[in-house]
């Protein structure tokens, strides 16, 4: 079934939205259902994916949603047990943004700003080195556990100059949506990045990945970022260099989620095949 809210957009536009949905884990209230709907149609994301709570649609959140009843309706909307469920498979799985109000740690990384990550999801949409891009967001009373954030690849807040930092959970999807769809607007009928620009937008994903991993302490006192420029000006001269450097850091970052090794499906295809031409020569041997 096509979004029906993605209907008149130019078809190469229409089909990188269609693969930005969004997730509510665990939502208590319609109303906030039914607001998140309405958000995701308003800002042409594709569809909702609801994380155990299979009975928060109802007539109440089809109501507030308002001319966004579709979203509601499968398969534009889907249900799943868990969040890792819900994310799919691993040579499938989308580029998750988990938003929650609080700081990074010594544990965990520090949340990238909603404007910055939306950019930077919209980049990977289009460099081809992300599948999709999932907007995960926890209940309202609590928001997502330590381990439902672990599972995304990145973490990401919205800005607040009051200490009073948590929003009510339909706001969050709207602010998270709005960018999204402003990261769209911005590169609609854009002219292709030149070398330059992907060269920068290459630096700040590497710089980010080593905040994330404590090669680069955040606010970079040591001046790290100026080292990794003169490195990269270097070598991401090219098209092709930039995407297979991309490639190798969404590489990485997968296995820093999941605690180890994952080749990529191409390679260990090669792998197999090259197991079983082993054995099989050892079977002529013998």
């Amino acid at each position: 079934m096509s979004q029906p809210f993605l209907e008149g957009m130019d078809p190469a536009e229409a089909a990188l939205r269609s693969r930005v949905g969004v997730i509510l884990v665990r939502p208590a209230l319609q109303v906030n259902v039914g607001a998140a709907a309405r958000a995701t149609a308003n800002m042409g994301l594709y569809g909702l994916t609801i994380v155990g709570a299979a009975d928060v649609v109802g007539a109440e959140a089809i109501r507030v949603s308002k001319h966004a009843a579709p979203i509601l309706e499968s398969p534009l909307l889907r249900h799943a047990s868990t969040l890792r469920d819900a994310l799919g498979g691993e040579q499938r799985r989308p580029l998750a943004l988990a938003f929650t109000s609080r700081s990074g740690s010594a544990d965990r990384p520090h949340p990238i700003p909603v404007h910055e990550a939306a950019r930077r999801a919209h980049a990977s949409l289009v460099a081809g080195t992300a599948l999709g891009v999932a907007l995960v967001f926890g209940p309202e009373g609590d928001g997502l556990k330590n381990e439902e954030v672990a599972l995304c690849d990145w973490i990401v807040t919205v800005p607040t100059p009051s200490a009073y930092s948590s929003l009510n959970l339909a706001q969050a999807v709207m602010v998270a949506a709005y960018e999204m769809n402003m990261a769209f607007l911005e590169s609609a009928g854009t002219e292709p990045m030149s070398a330059q620009t992907q060269t920068r937008r290459l630096i700040a994903e590497l710089v980010h990945l080593a905040e994330d991993v404590g090669f680069v302490a955040p606010g970079d006192p040591l001046k790290m970022r100026p080292r990794l420029e003169r490195i990269m000006a270097g070598i991401a001269d090219e098209e092709s260099g930039v995407k297979t450097m991309h490639g190798l850091i969404s590489q990485i970052r997968r296995n820093l989620r999941d605690g180890g090794i994952l080749l990529k499906k191409k390679y260990s295809m090669q792998q197999e095949r090259g197991r079983a031409k082993m054995h099989a020569g050892k079977g002529d041997t013998a």
